[in-house]
C-alpha cells in the first residue's frame, strides 16, 4: 500500500513520465540496480526533493550507494552538486573541501587583510 506521503513525492517526479505509482515504487525499491532508467529517476529525485524527502523515498543506504561520479556528473546544477558532495562526503567519512572562492574574491580578501595589517603595524610604530 502506498502512503499519502509517498504518493505526493512520486507525483512530484512523475509529471513527465507515463508510469503508475506502483511501477515507480517498484523501480525505487530494486536494491543495487544500476539500470539507466533507475539512475535517471534517482538524478531527478536529487534535483527535485529535499534531503529528508529523498531519504524517506530511497533510504539512506541506497542514496549513499547510488551517488557515484556518474550520478554526480548527471546533476544539472553545480550548486546542487556541491551540496550533495558535502553530504555524501560526511556520510562516507571523507574530508570536506573548503568553500571555493573566485580569484577576484580571494584578491579582494587578501588586499583587505594586507591593508589592515599594514595599518596596524603603522599605528604601532611611533
Amino acid at each position: 500500500m502506498i502512503t499519502e506521503n509517498i504518493s505526493n513525492l512520486l507525483s512530484k517526479i512523475n509529471w513527465d513520465y507515463d508510469y503508475s505509482e506502483k511501477e515507480l515504487l517498484s523501480l525505487i525499491n530494486k536494491k543495487n540496480d544500476f539500470s539507466n532508467q533507475r539512475l535517471s529517476l534517482y538524478i531527478k529525485s536529487l534535483e527535485t526533493f529535499t534531503w529528508q524527502e529523498l531519504v524517506s523515498l530511497w533510504g539512506l543506504e541506497e542514496c549513499n550507494n547510488l551517488y557515484t561520479d556518474k550520478i554526480r556528473k548527471g546533476l544539472f546544477s553545480n550548486k546542487i552538486r556541491e551540496q550533495y558532495d558535502g553530504i555524501f562526503n560526511l556520510l562516507r567519512n571523507k574530508t570536506l573541501s573548503y568553500t571555493k572562492r573566485s580569484p577576484e574574491d580571494l584578491e579582494k580578501f587578501k588586499s583587505t587583510l594586507l591593508f589592515n595589517r599594514r595599518n596596524r603595524t603603522k599605528q604601532r610604530v611611533f
